[in-house]
């Protein structure tokens, strides 16, 4: 029986950046496809799309923790990505689903709250996707982390992106369900945990980590106002 190591690369052999920011982009409702195309079109620095958020995204990283997302239409679309895709091992038993392009990575063995600095351990947060992407810039070597729609609140009971009268995109379908709003604040409540515990771990590889929706419930980061930014890159800071 093939495995996933037989099938697919380590997500370890994917080369390091140099000198460059990475923009992590969630699927909550403050992220939309204007933002997304600022970034890539002005090259502002590397994309990391983590589940739907495919459908904002042009270039850069696709990294997931959650199968289930095969059931979504958008499944298709990271298929057809030509961006640098990686998976969760846990993932082996869909094997036969996942073309040869995609990587892989497996769970820190020092459990799914807690990350130890001094251990040799080189696999990433798995609590959810978003905690698995920061990880994995950090493995990169970002010069500084961005995240956007990283938002854990509702507007109006709508959690997504493509939920928002803005989206003007394909809005994605399921032969399964989408999370509903009780499954995300359990999630949300444990990724608070990990998120201080990235927090300490980005600083001590000075790595700063900016969640660009000052509204956001998170406070583990610095907050910046996406248009701020904007300003900042115009006037060269």
């Amino acid at each position: 029986m093939v495995s996933i190591r037989d099938k697919l690369k380590p997500y370890t052999e994917i080369p390091k950046l140099k000198d460059r920011d990475v923009f992590i982009i969630g699927s909550g409702t403050s992220v939309n496809r204007r933002m997304v195309a600022y970034i890539e079109d002005n090259d502002l620095g590397d994309v990391i799309s983590v589940n739907a958020s495919i459908l904002l995204c042009n270039s850069g990283y696709f990294i997931s923790n959650d199968s289930a997302l095969m059931n979504h239409t958008y499944w298709e679309d990271i298929k057809k990505s030509k961006c640098t895709k990686i998976v969760r091992n846990s993932w082996e038993k869909h094997l036969d689903k996942i073309p040869y392009d995609f990587y892989y990575f497996w769970p820190r063995e020092c459990g799914e709250l807690i990350i130890d600095k001094y251990s040799s351990d080189n696999g990433l947060c798995y609590v959810s996707s978003i905690p698995t992407a920061i990880d994995f810039s950090i493995f990169l070597e970002a010069r500084k982390i961005y995240l956007l729609g990283v938002d854990h609140y509702t507007v109006n009971g709508k959690s997504y992106f493509w939920e928002m009268e803005s989206y003007n995109g394909v809005v994605p379908k399921t032969k399964g369900h989408f999370a509903p709003v009780s499954l995300q604040n359990f999630v949300f409540n444990k990724n608070i945990k990990i998120f201080n515990e990235l927090k300490k771990y980005a600083d001590d590889k000075n790595i700063e980590i900016v969640n660009l929706n000052e509204n956001s419930k998170i406070d583990s980061f610095r907050k910046l106002n996406f248009n701020e930014l904007i300003i900042g890159v115009k006037n060269g800071i």
